[in-house]
């Protein structure tokens, strides 16, 4: 048995206390560590010259570290993590500000006095505000199942709005009796003169009787396209169809999630399943427009992927 005066004894006896307590305070240390970590993401120690009690901080805590076999990190996937939400969270306010702030225009086809056109005429107009501009013009096809559209007049009447002519003798309004007509749409800034994409939010119809001894035959239904340049018939969006008493003078058509395009097509139903003759001018049209460049999008989704790799990179902690 050792005797408690023997230094021997004395020696063990101090580096059991020294150790006891290194263990403790190295226990405290760490807790508080762990809890910083939580709170800021690791300890962050700044890239200029540190001052004389960080350095010493820093000193001891690799010191501990040495004696305790503990070691000590800071959490970098943790920075990257907070990283990555914050620019999902930035994508997702542009998207709430872009949604509330679409602006609305209307385009309002109105003449104080009748004009049939010219073949390959264009008309240009200016909505309510002066915001945008769009280039119009006429269009016919041979039958639905063309694909090469030939240029016709475009013509504008008094409050009735744009119709079309496809030959000297046929009728001045957008239909599908024989050859089937259409309008082209080309938006662009008023300002700028730039291309300009829009989504169609309403279109307002003046109804003309395809045919006067049947009152039965009045319609109005309408085939939609967008993409591509005026001159083709890009992409077939959708058919729409109404059926409006024998009284209705018009008609209006509302839309909601349209895609968004420079060019827009309203035809004469290239469908037609009624059996019914359409025949219509174009009176108004409503666009909206995102004033978000698409360009934003592109930049959010590239941070998003690039955040992304770096936190799976990232994945291992780096000790300080």
């Amino acid at each position: 048995m050792q005797h408690l005066g023997n230094p021997e004894a004395v020696r063990c006896r101090n580096r059991r206390l020294v150790n006891l307590r290194l263990r403790q305070r190295s226990e405290t240390v760490s807790e508080h560590l762990h809890q910083s970590c939580i709170m800021t993401g690791g300890f962050h120690f700044p890239s200029t010259e540190p001052s004389a009690n960080q350095a010493n901080s820093a000193h001891s805590l690799r010191r501990l570290s040495n004696r305790t076999g503990i070691s000590f990190h800071r959490s970098r996937n943790m920075n990257t993590l907070k990283t990555l939400i914050g620019a999902s969270g930035l994508i997702i306010a542009l998207g709430g500000w872009s949604a509330a702030n679409a602006a609305t225009y209307t385009f309002n086809f109105s003449s104080n006095s009748d004009s049939d056109g010219s073949p390959g005429n264009t008309r240009n107009f200016t909505d309510t505000s002066n915001t945008l501009s769009v280039a119009a013009k006429g269009w016919y096809l041979d039958s639905a199942s063309d694909t090469s559209p030939a240029q016709a007049s475009l013509g504008l009447y008094t409050t009735n709005g744009l119709g079309v002519k496809n030959s000297s003798d046929d009728a001045h309004y957008v239909d599908n009796s024989g050859r089937i007509d259409f309008v082209s749409f080309a938006f662009s800034n008023s300002k700028g003169g730039a291309a300009q994409n829009v989504s169609i939010t309403s279109i307002t119809l003046t109804i003309w009787d395809t045919d006067s001894s049947s009152q039965t035959r009045k319609d109005a239904d309408i085939t939609l396209g967008y993409d591509g340049v005026a001159g083709d018939l890009g992409t077939i969006l959708n058919h729409y169809t109404q059926d409006p008493s024998n009284n209705a003078s018009s008609v209006t058509y509302n839309f909601q999630s349209m895609p968004s395009d420079d060019v827009w097509r309203v035809f004469a139903s290239l469908q037609n399943n009624d059996g019914k003759i359409d025949g219509f001018k174009i009176q108004s049209m409503t666009v909206s427009t995102v004033p978000l460049p698409a360009a934003v999008w592109l930049f959010g989704s590239a941070l998003l992927g690039m955040v992304g790799i770096g936190y799976r990179r990232q994945n291992q902690n780096k000790p300080i």
